[in-house]
């Protein structure tokens, strides 16, 4: 299974030192063995950061955040360990709302050792950035004054800028970046990246001028300028001399591209540069880049990028080329990801089994908490989870399974399946294009439906034929209940196959419930309900009935209630429910149809 998030964590790695321990952690048998002399709770998350720190540059991520999220109980002494915990599940690719919380609670506790604010601030940084607080990432950002952090924050606020798309700020950063940090690759990769698919003029003509002229410096810790810098020199405004303007050289950006491919380079996007300089041939490109291996050492399948894809199917001039890409891709198992506002981090991904679409994933706000997930059966969505509020308003999964697809069969959500006429509720969340090329015959890709309604409880409630839910009344037993267009008709709760109560409903209310109490096959007792205005179909935020979440639980309403035990027509207990809470239960001593016996008992 591949992963949802694939978190870029390059300039993190450098911000945690490992100073001399004096502990060792035996995970055996989850013991710490400690000096002596250091006691109480501070030293107690001082010897959980040590142990933790040691893990970490050793590279046993999980077993660093296994400690510390059992050191939690000591995070209100030490603001190390929550800001470590940060780092180990961006490491870990955890979901940002959770990394988020650590870094701020490192923060909020503010006593640091090992560790600073700074490091705190550039976590949560990232976090904000990810999920496009790109505002509120800016003003985390202003409180780093150290020079030490200076270049990681600066590489932050200028992805920052890009979100906001204030550029003026922008350019202004990145000249003050260039200047403070010149060999410092992350600044060109950056710039390189934002002005690919533009033609920079001006001060940022100036700004990608300024970086071509130290390439060659660049190009040795970072070899993928290289190729990222050749549509720069082939469009003629620029230079590798400095300032000024340029010509297209062809050649520079084929001795560019091999010294990428011989140092042994492999990302996909090189493949682009590659080909337009005629340094590999058709057939060759779509053979590398469909030959990309799969990560190592994980569940991780190889992931393409649909764009990459459909850059390079648009080169392809000749019909081998193309077929040879129809042929690899008709084959292909892997993943096929899209950054739709190109920020670096995809929203949506793709697996594919031997050219078949089997799962669709879709993360909106990019947190690494799903919004949707659909499994396919013979390329049509089959079955689906979709994040939606419970009834407590956290969020939870509701499945959906479809019949044929865009047919909804049924829906569990908060405890309650939903059952729907045949074509009575049509969901379509994702729709098909051409992933290359055009025509019937075309490879299809999903793309999410922006104009399919989103699904809520008032729809699940309003198309739903029937409800089914766990009864809360009897043990082990299924109530059913029949509805039209959201209003209830019956209801009747079966269990082990016997029908233990059946309501019937008038205008969306009950009106008498017949039960079987004791179990023994007869229903023996009548509940009748007073009467309230109708029901009608339930919204968002509560059902028809204004009672929250848990749709048609007319318990509280009850009246009152007869029972005849032995079945000979009599009732010869009663309760009547009184507003004020108190119950009125009564005995008819005699079996002669009066009740002599009552007793009120108080409301608890």
């Amino acid at each position: 299974m591949f992963r949802a998030l694939r978190i870029k964590i390059d300039f993190f790695a450098g911000l945690f030192r490992v100073g001399l321990l004096f502990v060792f952690f035996s995970l055996s048998g989850n013991v710490l063995l400690f000096a002596q002399e250091r006691t109480g709770d501070p030293a107690m998350a001082e010897r959980y950061v040590d142990w933790a720190e040691r893990a970490i540059a050793g590279g046993r991520w999980q077993e660093a955040e296994a400690g510390l999220e059992r050191a939690q109980d000591f995070a209100d002494v030490s603001s190390d360990l929550s800001c470590l915990l940060a780092l180990v599940r961006r490491h870990e690719n955890r979901p940002e709302p959770v990394i988020l919380e650590a870094s701020r609670r490192a923060l909020e506790t503010d006593r640091w050792q090992n560790h600073s604010p700074e490091e705190g601030r550039l976590l949560e940084a990232g976090s904000l950035i990810r999920t496009r607080a790109f505002a509120e990432a800016l003003s985390s950002l202003a409180h780093i004054t150290r020079a030490a952090f200076a270049a990681e924050a600066s590489v932050l606020r200028l992805q920052a800028l890009l979100g906001l798309r204030n550029l003026p700020d922008f350019r202004s950063e990145m000249e003050k970046s260039l200047e403070r940090f010149p060999l410092d690759g992350r600044f060109p990769r950056i710039l390189f990246k934002y002005g690919a698919d533009k033609l920079p003029e001006g001060d940022e003509r100036n700004l990608i001028n300024t970086c071509l002229a130290r390439l060659s410096r660049y190009m040795d810790t970072d070899p993928d300028l290289a190729y990222r810098a050749v549509p720069f020199i082939q469009r003629g405004t620029f230079t590798l001399s400095g300032p000024g303007e340029g010509s297209p050289d062809t050649a520079e950006g084929r001795r560019l591209v091999l010294f990428y491919r011989a140092q042994g380079g492999a990302d996909p996007e090189a493949l682009i540069p590659a080909l337009n300089l005629g340094l590999i041939d058709e057939v060759q490109a779509v053979t590398e880049l469909f030959g990309q291996e799969a990560p190592s050492g994980g569940e991780e399948l190889r992931t393409l990028d649909r764009k990459l894809m459909a850059s390079l199917w648009d080169l392809l001039r000749h019909n081998q080329g193309r077929e040879n890409f129809r042929r690899n891709l008709s084959r292909y198992s892997g993943v096929i990801s899209e950054d739709e506002d190109q920020d670096g981090y995809p929203e949506s991904w793709t697996r594919y089994e031997a050219g078949q679409i089997r799962e669709y994933r879709y993360d909106a706000d990019q947190d690494g908490l799903l919004e949707w997930r659909i499994d396919f059966a013979g390329g049509e969505p089959s079955r689906a989870e979709v994040a939606m509020s419970g009834e407590t308003g956290q969020r939870e999964g509701a499945r959906i399974v479809w019949d044929p697809y865009p047919q909804v069969l049924r829906v569990v959500f908060d405890g309650l399946t939903y059952h729907f006429n045949p074509r009575g509720f049509l969901l379509t969340p994702i729709r098909f294009t051409p992933l290359i090329g055009a025509g019937s015959s075309a490879p299809l890709y999903p793309l999410k439906n922006a104009l399919d309604a989103r699904l809520t409880r008032g729809s699940l409630l309003s198309f739903a034929r029937t409800i089914e839910r766990q009864s809360g009344e009897f043990k082990g037993a299924l109530e059913r209940i029949e509805l039209d267009r959201g209003i209830p008709l019956n209801a009747v709760v079966t269990r082990g196959g016997r029908t233990v109560s059946v309501t019937e409903y008038r205008q969306g209310r009950p009106v008498l419930q017949r039960i079987d109490l004791d179990l023994d096959g007869r229903m023996e007792t009548t509940r009748r309900f007073r009467p309230a205005p109708p029901v009608l179909a339930g919204g968002d935020e509560q059902d028809g009935a204004g009672r929250g979440f848990y749709p048609f639980d007319f318990r509280p309403e009850t009246a009152s209630s007869e029972s005849d035990w032995d079945g000979d027509g009599v009732c010869e207990t009663g309760e009547e429910y009184l507003p004020d809470g108190s119950v009125a239960r009564s005995w008819d001593i005699n079996r002669d149809g009066i009740k002599e016996y009552t007793i009120i008992t108080p409301a608890e």
